[in-house]
C-alpha cells in the first residue's frame, strides 16, 4: 500500500511538473530580449572633429556610456563652429541616438547670433538642423525674451516655430 501511495505522489508530481513547464514562467521579465547592455564605459571625454579646415568642434563630458541602440553622457559641453556662427550647448545629459541628439536637465543652447535656448529637454535633429522642445522653453536673443510650451527652432533658416508664447520685445524708436 506504501509503494502504490508513493508510485502515485510521482506521477501526480511529474504530470504538475509537466504542466508548470508548460506554462509561462513567472521569471519572465528577468530574462527580456530588449535588456540593454553597456558595451563601454567612458570619463573625462574630450572629441574633437577635425576637417580639412581644422578643428571645428569639441565635445566634452564627465563620463559616457555607449549601448548597442545609443549613447549616453552626463554633463555635457560641446562646442561647434559652422560657416557663419559659433554655437555652444550644455546638459546634465545628453543622449545620441541615430540623427537625434536629445539633451536633457538644464539643457542650454547659446549661438554667436545672442540666441539663449533654455528648456529641461532639448532634441536636436543633426539631419535637419533644427531644435526641438516638447517641454515648457525660455528664449532670449539680445532684450527680447519669450515663453512658451513648445519650440522648434531651425538653425539653417533661423527660424523659430513655437506655441503658448509669452514675448517680450524691446523696441526703440
Amino acid at each position: 500500500m506504501a509503494l502504490r501511495i508513493f508510485y502515485f505522489g510521482t506521477i501526480l508530481f511529474a504530470v504538475a511538473l509537466v504542466f508548470l513547464m508548460m506554462q509561462v514562467p513567472y521569471t519572465k521579465d528577468f530574462f527580456k530580449d530588449d535588456i540593454d547592455i553597456a558595451t563601454m564605459e567612458m570619463r573625462d571625454i574630450t572629441d574633437y572633429q577635425v576637417d580639412i579646415n581644422g578643428t571645428n568642434a569639441i565635445y566634452q563630458a564627465d563620463s559616457g556610456i555607449r549601448y548597442s541602440s545609443h549613447d549616453e553622457f552626463e554633463n555635457f559641453r560641446g562646442k561647434m563652429i559652422d560657416s557663419d556662427r559659433n554655437h555652444s550647448m550644455r546638459s546634465n545629459v545628453a543622449i545620441s541616438k541615430g540623427d537625434e541628439l536629445i539633451f536633457k536637465g538644464k539643457a542650454t543652447y547659446l549661438s554667436s547670433d545672442d540666441i539663449n535656448y533654455i528648456s529641461e529637454e532639448i532634441i536636436y535633429n543633426t539631419k535637419d538642423k533644427t531644435a526641438t522642445s516638447k517641454v515648457p522653453f525660455f528664449l532670449r536673443q539680445n532684450e527680447n525674451n519669450v515663453t512658451g510650451d513648445s519650440l522648434v527652432y531651425d538653425l539653417k533658416f533661423k527660424q523659430t516655430y513655437a506655441t503658448g508664447v509669452h514675448a517680450w520685445y524691446f523696441y526703440e524708436d
